[in-house]
């Protein structure tokens, strides 16, 4: 895989030795951003709408790899922002062969991964005022063509993440032209049956 020019003193850095790493070791790196972002989504379930956050911070958040004194930053954030920003930097450095050199800059700023908690999840979720996205919705609805308004209401219907949103809408038309929609949903208990493909809908990874 191509991953750009590539520092001859990073590949000779001793990993027993991080503190060693400075940011010249880095200077005469270069990253491949698209071959970063090939890479992510060949490590991550293929719909997964994460793929494009995890590059987005990666690219804004790289500096912190090459000038760790500036991992501080990260402590500002939120903390679900924390989380996301710290796994994008922690994919782009096993991407670029230095995982043990960000797990050193972890221990360093005395970060922490952490994630909600599923009560807070459904506490947000409750508790968040919708009345702006319904009127985005009906607006929407009105003002695009009928196949693309029509995903938008399957997907508020639904549920869905909007990216197994647009696969399933996909599935439902293919299998419909065919006539084997019933392939994908019970009619009986008019239930989407995502378990019978799961190279599209299961998730390598937790939420």
């Amino acid at each position: 895989m191509n991953r750009g020019p590539e520092s001859p003193s990073l590949l000779k850095i001793s990993v027993r030795k991080p503190n060693v790493m400075r940011m010249e070791n880095f200077e005469n790196m270069r990253i491949n951003w698209d071959s970063f972002e090939e890479w992510v989504r060949k490590t991550h379930h293929r719909g997964s709408e994460s793929v494009s956050g995890i590059v987005r911070y990666a690219k804004r958040y790289s500096y912190v790899l090459f000038n760790p004194s500036e991992a501080s930053i990260l402590q500002t954030f939120s903390r679900d922002k924390r989380r996301l920003v710290m796994a994008s930097l922690a994919n782009l450095s096993k991407y670029l062969g230095v995982y043990d050199w960000w797990k050193y800059i972890v221990k360093k700023a005395d970060l922490k991964y952490e994630k909600r908690t599923s009560l807070e999840v459904i506490t947000d979720i409750l508790n968040s005022d919708i009345e702006e996205t319904k009127q985005w919705l009906l607006k929407a609805i009105q003002t695009l063509p009928k196949p693309h308004s029509t995903v938008l209401v399957f997907n508020a219907l639904t549920g869905l993440r909007p990216t197994e949103s647009c696969l399933s809408s996909k599935l439902i038309t293919e299998l419909s032209r065919k006539g084997e929609l019933n392939k994908y949903l019970d009619k009986e208990l008019m239930m989407l049956q995502h378990f019978k493909y799961k190279d599209l809908f299961l998730r390598k990874r937790g939420n």
